[in-house]
């Protein structure tokens, strides 16, 4: 379709999102119980998963898997 228009909304954008829940939910997740779910615990995983050249910090990983674009 030559010169065609796309009218809408995510669906013409083609784009997904990823972000980790916030220091607070790993906190209530490990006050229920559920094991090895603390931030402390979680946030190395993270760190595993991300592929974050775009801002470098102690809080955001730079090798993983998972591109992350801002």
């Amino acid at each position: 379709m030559r010169g065609a228009t796309l009218v809408g909304g995510t669906s013409a954008v083609n784009a997904a999102l990823a972000f980790r829940g916030p220091p607070a939910d790993a906190a209530v997740w490990a006050a229920r119980g559920v094991r090895c779910w603390s931030w402390e615990q979680v946030l190395p995983w993270c760190l595993r998963l991300e592929d974050d050249r775009g801002f470098r910090h102690d809080l955001h990983g730079a090798a993983g898997a998972l591109p992350v674009r801002r």
